[in-house]
This record gives structure tokens, C-alpha cells and sequence, in this order.
């Protein structure tokens, strides 16, 4: 069986904020989480409640509050539903998609996906977003800014370790900008 994260985003100036006992303003969600087959038969699902804290609501424009929840599941394709409701509008965003379920079979080279992160660090528990010692902060958005430094995230599964214990492996990649519109096999058109 195999972890699914799904890391999510919402703009804060989207939520409900409400004035919270212990000072601030906190927005309260409800997220469900579902996976089926692609005939429609659940396979599992997550229902959690999050809580956003702010000291201020006064300028929330422009401002993401990410979150994260996970499933647990055999190999194979299946449909995913996502629904969030803010319990101060109850307003509900809902997302379908298909994904793929990796597999990781026990002695087998295998990489997870590469994730997106704001930031990689030791973690400690308890942190949201931690994998293994690290807490991986996941950037929601498709592009970064120019003087944003990116950090990429993955696991390797079925290295083999020598007698003592070090393992060694090289990692290579490459990063190629996004064809834009109008773009074809003999170079940009512009217009």
C-alpha cells in the first residue's frame, strides 16, 4: 500500500475568519477526501477538520494558506474527489482528478513523485508537512519567482546498503522551461 499526499492551497482572503478565544481570528474547514475506482465504488477516504490561526485579518490579499491530507491505498488508477467547506460561509470548493497510485515493491529501485517545496528542514514531531526528519512545505503555486530559490522533494526506495550501512547514489535532472502558446516543432511563433 502506498501514502498519497494531497497538498493543497487556499487564499485566505477567501475564508471566513472569526474572532478566536484565545485571541486572533481563526477560519475552522472541513475537508473530505475520497478515492474510487473508475467504476465509482469507494475504495477510502479521510474526513479532518483544519483550523487556520491569523493574528490579523486586516490585509489577507495575496496571502495562501497551505494544508495537507492523505490517503492510504493499494497500487493502481482510481478517481479522487476533494471537497472543502469553510464553516463560517459554508461555502464548498470541490476538485475531481484521476491519479495513479505507485507502488513500491520491496527491493526494487523505485523514486517517489518530485514535489514542489517552499522549504526542506529538520523537522520535528508534530510539524505539519514532515516526512521521515524533514518537514517538506509544499509550494502550491506553478511558477516561482525569479529570486525564489527552489527546493524539490522526493524519496528513493530499494538502494542497497553496503556491510556498513552507507549507501551511494547519484542523482541527475533537468529543468526545461514550459513551451508557451503558439510554440511548434520549428521554433516560437509570435503574434
Amino acid at each position: 500500500r502506498s501514502r498519497l499526499e494531497l497538498n493543497f492551497a487556499y487564499w485566505a482572503n477567501e475564508l471566513g475568519y472569526t474572532p478566536a478565544p484565545e485571541g486572533g481570528y481563526r477560519a475552522v474547514l472541513g475537508i473530505e477526501a475520497v478515492l474510487k475506482t473508475d467504476d465509482y465504488q469507494p475504495v477510502t477516504e479521510r474526513r479532518q477538520r483544519t483550523e487556520d490561526l491569523k493574528d490579523s485579518i486586516d490585509d489577507l490579499e495575496g496571502r495562501l494558506v497551505v494544508d495537507q491530507t492523505t490517503l492510504v491505498a493499494d497500487p493502481g488508477r482510481y478517481r479522487l474527489a476533494l471537497s472543502v467547506r469553510d464553516s463560517v460561509s459554508s461555502d464548498v470548493g470541490i476538485f475531481t482528478t484521476e491519479v495513479d497510485v505507485l507502488g513500491f515493491p520491496a527491493g526494487a529501485l523505485t523514486i517517489s513523485d518530485i514535489q514542489l517545496a517552499l522549504d526542506v528542514k529538520s523537522g520535528q514531531p508534530g510539524d505539519p508537512f514532515l516526512k521521515g526528519p524533514y518537514q517538506v512545505v509544499p509550494y502550491p503555486l506553478g511558477t516561482f519567482p525569479r529570486d525564489r530559490d527552489i527546493h524539490l522533494f522526493f524519496e528513493v526506495y530499494g538502494l542497497t546498503a553496503s556491510p556498513t550501512g552507507d549507501v551511494l547514489y547519484t542523482v541527475e535532472f533537468l529543468i526545461r522551461p514550459r513551451q508557451t502558446a503558439g510554440s511548434s516543432w520549428f521554433g516560437s511563433s509570435k503574434g
